[in-house]
């Protein structure tokens, strides 16, 4: 409680009446913000909807916070990933839009695992270059003509059948003014009913990080342009607004589809554009090894084990672990235990006991003194707060 109080002062109070950017509020206070804001209204989730310096912790846990696996490389060491007016929200339908108008302002490079879906992007301003799986790919705004009356933008969507690795690009200097939709697969298929719109899906995913591109003068763009005028501070009627035109958004892309996805736009095939597959390769490496640990957290884990599961030396493995997590081996893997004795506790019903000897915790004093380190709170105390809340 005490947490979220001063995280939700910190996050519109201070930074909307001191007038700060988040790079100016300290680190330690940033995973409360982040904290607070996944767990509050989506009003209150929108307090990076400013006019504000957005550096590379904050742009991390943003995209960390959905659930997607992410990772950030930074070529110049700046702390400043863009300037300018940036909104996020993850809107109660299921949506999730994003857009601004931005310089960026480092040379950095962001990964993010993504499950299957549609991603909309209409680029006003700028150029975006992206891979998307084993596709590279460059939106350029320049090709959109506008008219005397209207503002056109690229239009373009991206399709991930399954899950798969998206990488974005920035560019000192480069200026991108821009919106996005972000609909899973899932997602669209729970609400596919009728015949016609089914085969139109079935379509649409059969072609694997395909991208397909138009321009468009006034239905894309004038939704997304009212979406990046909206007021930055958030209220329940802007949040409203901002649910019925990510709807809008995508009814419109729909209905559109059938006759934009026979003609997909090829990927770059310059060797020099190809330049993520570093990247590509450590994210896929790291979401294995998360994955692989997850699965033996029951049995005894040796770091022999690890280490020649992915071919790797010890001291190797040990390096990249600690250079990946900031943690050793055997810290991480401390933590999921505990993660899964808290869930074991609460949630499984286990006996404190059962649920440390799950987590490897022959003694249960040693079991409650690492949980209360962890987590702040030892596991009978825990367990007396969540059956109080319960009962009440």
């Amino acid at each position: 409680m005490n947490v979220s109080a001063s995280a939700s002062q910190i996050s519109r109070n201070d930074l909307t009446r001191n007038n700060l950017s988040i790079s100016e509020v300290p680190s330690d206070k940033l995973s409360e913000i982040e904290l607070t804001r996944n767990k509050c209204s989506m009003s209150q989730a929108s307090f990076n909807d400013l006019p504000i310096n957005i550096n590379s912790q904050a742009f991390s846990s943003l995209i960390s916070s959905s659930g997607f696996i992410n990772k950030l490389v930074v070529n110049d060491n700046k702390n400043n990933l863009m300037n300018g007016h940036f909104f996020h929200n993850e809107l109660f339908s299921g949506l999730s839009i994003h857009g601004g108008d931005v310089v960026e302002s480092s040379d950095a490079i962001s990964s993010t695992q993504l499950p299957a879906s549609l991603s909309l992007n209409i680029l006003f301003h700028g150029k975006v270059n992206f891979c998307l799986g084993n596709k590279a790919y460059e939106l350029n705004a320049g090709h959109a003509k506008s008219t005397k009356n209207s503002v056109a933008a690229t239009c373009a969507l991206s399709v991930l059948a399954t899950s798969d690795l998206l990488s974005r690009k920035m560019t000192t200097g480069q200026a991108v003014k821009k919106v996005n939709l972000f609909v899973k697969r899932a997602w669209l298929e729970k609400r596919c009913t009728d015949v016609q719109s089914k085969v139109l899906l079935k379509k649409l995913f059969s072609n694997h990080t395909a991208l397909y591109q138009w321009q468009d003068n006034v239905t894309f763009t004038s939704l997304a342009q009212k979406l990046l005028d909206l007021p930055t501070e958030s209220s329940l009627q802007i949040d409203l607004l901002k649910e019925q035109m990510a709807l809008t958004l995508l009814n419109e892309l729909l209905a559109i589809l059938p006759d934009k996805i026979d003609q997909p736009q090829p990927p770059l095939t310059d060797n020099k554009n190809l330049w993520l597959n570093k990247e590509r390769h450590q994210l896929k490496k790291k979401a294995n090894i998360e994955r692989y640990i997850e699965q033996e957290l029951e049995n005894v884990i040796t770091l022999p084990a690890i280490a020649k599961h992915f071919a790797l030396s010890v001291s190797s493995l040990q390096r990249y672990f600690k250079q990946t997590y900031k943690l050793t081996i055997t810290e991480y893997i401390r933590q999921q235990r505990l993660d899964k004795a808290k869930i074991a506790i609460t949630i499984k019903e286990l006996s404190i006991s059962e649920a440390g000897y799950q987590a490897g915790y022959n003694h249960v004093s040693n079991f409650t003194s690492a949980f209360k380190k962890q987590f702040g709170i030892t596991p009978a105390n825990l367990l007396k707060l969540h059956q109080k809340i319960t009962q009440q």
